[in-house]
């Protein structure tokens, strides 16, 4: 009989070896991981920008959205300094499909 490297046998401490203990912390990793999106803004007015996004935070606490955002403004960007960047971070990919 032919075994082909997806085919390891159960050991006796009931792990399948290497592969089966990365496929283990390949499912934990995927739970607990964090999702984050990104968003780049160009804007004349950075400071009514940042004032319209801490309305929209409190509109997503409002509604139970679990989610960190976060807010830069690009200086040392070249043609693109000014840009503000804003991060939303998610603590998992049912938070992120939930918002």
């Amino acid at each position: 009989m032919e075994r082909g490297i997806f085919d390891e046998k159960k050991r006796r401490d009931g792990s399948c070896g290497s592969f089966g203990r990365h496929r283990v912390i390949e499912r934990r990793l995927r739970s607990k991981a964090t999702v984050l999106r990104v968003v780049v803004v160009k804007t004349d007015d950075p400071a009514a920008y940042a004032q319209e996004l801490e309305k929209g935070k409190q509109v997503m606490k409002g509604l139970g959205v679990q989610a960190q955002t976060r807010v830069w403004q690009a200086r040392f960007a070249g043609p693109d300094a000014g840009m503000v960047v804003a991060t939303i971070e998610y603590p998992n990919m049912a938070a992120f499909a939930d918002a």
